[in-house]
């Protein structure tokens, strides 16, 4: 521990010294990995509050830079190299914030509740940047530090629910997908971490999900792509831990309409883990009338192991095995497993997927 003592002192050296912005982001990132390797038994008090004096001092500087930029954009408005540096600035800013973000991710993730009294004195730096005129990254990281929050801080993080609930919301629909992700894995965390307390917040997110996800460029990019399964994935999470005051009958055939997703192993479980349960329990919405959907169900299923929605290190539950013994259960009736099969009208590579899966 005399090491780690060392390391975090020579950090915090390096870190108050540090004027390049690429350079500093990497020492933070170090700092987080440091956390994240050595967990709370291995820190002590002292080290903590300085780990959180790191934090405080970066925001401080960051907000300091941002109010001299304020004092002179409009100096050289018309001036196309300016833009172009003042995009470049607000980019290595972006890197930093990012990585501030990190080293509070993985104090929350070490402390838990107990890293809330701290967090109260670095919200007043996070909070202004939830607004809409901020910079999108800076709303982007804003964002996942409030999402960690509510994961991770109990009931204590309903205290900033006024303060975040109504930026995140309006994130949902901004021009940027990785504003959009980040609001939409928050609502996701107060479906599924959130409890009563969040009941009310995640059905007024709802119709604003649904309409995230029926954007027209909502898998135009890669990164649209994994934002709308963010939005696809909240949804299953509050339908499944957080519904008390959703009617959930009238959202699952929706759901259903958005599957499959494959584009985010981080979320596949929880999207198909509730479509397993659905099918599991027989719900006669996902069935549908003399089991006229499953052709569709088999669908899904084979598309997402075919497009490779599963990633065995972020699939802890084991989700896709109960998706093949769905499609085993369906097999063992051959007649109707052949009029599935055939009003499935899957492409070659579909029926090559489906004969992998059952062999």
């Amino acid at each position: 521990m005399q090491l780690w003592n060392a390391v975090i002192s020579a950090y915090k050296e390096a870190i108050d010294g540090e004027h390049d912005k690429e350079v500093l982001a990497d020492q933070l990132h170090g700092v987080a990995q440091c956390v994240e390797e050595l967990g709370p038994s291995a820190i002590t008090q002292e080290q903590l509050e300085l780990l959180l004096g790191i934090v405080n001092q970066q925001m401080v500087e960051y907000t300091e830079r941002y109010i001299e930029r304020g004092k002179h954009k409009d100096e050289d408005d018309d001036e196309e190299d300016a833009v172009e540096a003042l995009k470049e600035e607000l980019e290595e800013e972006a890197g930093v914030l990012a990585r501030i973000s990190d080293v509070i991710h993985c104090l929350f993730k070490a402390y838990g509740q107990n890293l809330m009294p701290y967090f109260e004195n670095l919200a007043d730096y996070f909070i202004p940047l939830l607004d809409s005129r901020r910079y999108y990254s800076e709303r982007q990281w804003a964002i996942c530090i409030f999402d960690d929050v509510i994961e991770y801080g109990g009931e204590a993080s309903i205290k900033y629910h006024s303060s975040f609930y109504g930026p995140m919301l309006n994130a949902l629909s901004d021009e940027y997908p990785e504003v959009r992700q980040s609001a939409a894995y928050g609502f996701g965390i107060m479906g599924q971490h959130g409890g009563s307390n969040y009941a009310q917040a995640c059905a007024g997110a709802l119709p604003h999900l649904a309409n995230m996800i029926s954007r027209a460029d909502a898998r135009s990019t890669e990164e649209g792509n994994v934002a709308t399964e963010n939005a696809i994935s909240a949804v299953a999470k509050i339908l499944k831990y957080n519904s008390s005051m959703v009617d959930v009958n009238a959202v699952i055939p929706t759901f259903l309409s958005w599957l499959p997703t494959w584009d985010d192993p981080e979320e596949a479980p929880h999207v198909y883990g509730y479509f397993a349960d659905l099918i599991e329990s027989n719900n006669p919405l996902v069935l549908g009338e003399n089991n006229s959907n499953l052709p569709r169900i088999l669908t899904v299923i084979v598309q997402a192991f075919e497009k490779g929605a599963f990633d065995d290190d972020t699939d802890k539950n084991n989700v896709k095995h109960r998706l093949i013994n769905i499609l085993k259960f369906m097999q063992a009736d051959k007649s109707l497993f052949e009029a599935v099969v055939i009003g499935a009208v899957l492409t070659e590579s579909q029926m090559t997927t489906l004969h992998r899966l059952l062999a």
